[in-house]
């Protein structure tokens, strides 16, 4: 009987033993790895392809995006000619008559502020007009200065030409044309060790003054007050005065509108056409200072 049951009892230790024995472990490991792999080597095939169409794509809108944005740009830079904001910088419609002209490295013509002639100075636009511009240009001058100190006058009150005829603190005052403005220019200009000249621009196109405007340098411009046609009065050495002889600063050009530093009126849009017209009706004067 003992030798039975200790028979019996080996056997059921090996059963025992079989039961818990991992007979498919090794197998099943084997079989986990192999397909581990397979996937690890789909993944990284799957990464490589998707590298490589993103660079494709990137490549494909390096090629495709530039031209795009040069024709969105072409499209904002038509459409401001009908906006009379002025925030951007602006280029005439005009061709340029003078394209030896070299560009400012500063766009004065952005920074011209307004500056009003009355209560102090009911006729003296033009020195008005020129302070405005030299303040753009970094100078501390004042109208007054101007015409106190470096503006040439006329005591017979009759040449408008290089002088100023009249007084610029009087209603009934007078005016200047270029010449007159240039001298009291270079004369501050030099007297402050500046580079800059002013120079007589009269006989001008409107697409020169145009192309000066462009370059970054504001001009003065003789016009009319509030835009009437000009009424001729007597002539002096070529040029013809006008009672309503008027100056401003012309700062920016688009095909439609020029922005107007006016002394009586202070910045305005004017229809390019129509200031164009008195401009030249007037006798096409003007001056630049670069």
């Amino acid at each position: 009987m003992r030798g039975r049951h200790e028979r019996e009892e080996r056997s059921v230790e090996e059963e025992l033993k079989q039961a818990t024995t991992p007979l498919h472990a090794a197998p099943s490991f084997k079989v986990s790895a192999f397909w581990t792999g397979i996937i690890q080597r789909k993944k990284m095939l799957l990464f490589a392809s998707v590298g490589v169409a993103f660079v494709a794509l990137m490549v494909l809108c390096g090629a495709l995006i530039p031209p795009s944005l040069e024709k969105e740009e072409s499209n904002i830079s038509s459409s401001e000619g009908s906006d009379h904001s002025f925030d951007g910088v602006r280029q005439s419609a005009l061709p340029d008559a003078a394209g030896d002209i070299t560009p400012s490295l500063v766009r004065y013509t952005k920074l011209v502020e307004e500056m009003l002639q009355y209560p102090e100075l009911p006729a003296g636009c033009e020195s008005v007009s020129l302070a405005s511009v030299l303040r753009a240009m970094g100078y501390e001058v004042s109208p007054t200065e101007i015409v106190d100190d470096y503006l040439p006058y006329d005591e017979l009150m009759y040449d408008f030409v290089t002088s100023y005829a009249g007084s610029p603190y009087l209603e009934e005052g007078g005016g200047a044309f270029p010449p007159a403005m240039v001298t009291a220019a270079n004369a501050y200009l030099k007297e402050h060790g500046a580079s800059e000249r002013a120079q007589d621009l009269t006989g001008s196109s409107f697409e020169e003054l145009t192309t000066w405007v462009n370059s970054g340098r504001p001009v003065l411009v003789w016009t009319t007050m509030y835009m009437d046609d000009p009424v001729f009065s007597y002539e002096l050495e070529g040029n013809v005065w006008y009672i309503n002889e008027h100056c401003v600063v012309l700062c920016e050009v688009d095909r439609e509108y020029a922005q107007v530093m006016d002394p009586l009126e202070g910045m305005v849009a004017r229809e390019v056409s129509e200031f164009a017209r008195i401009y030249e009706a007037c006798g096409a004067h003007a001056l630049v200072i670069s």
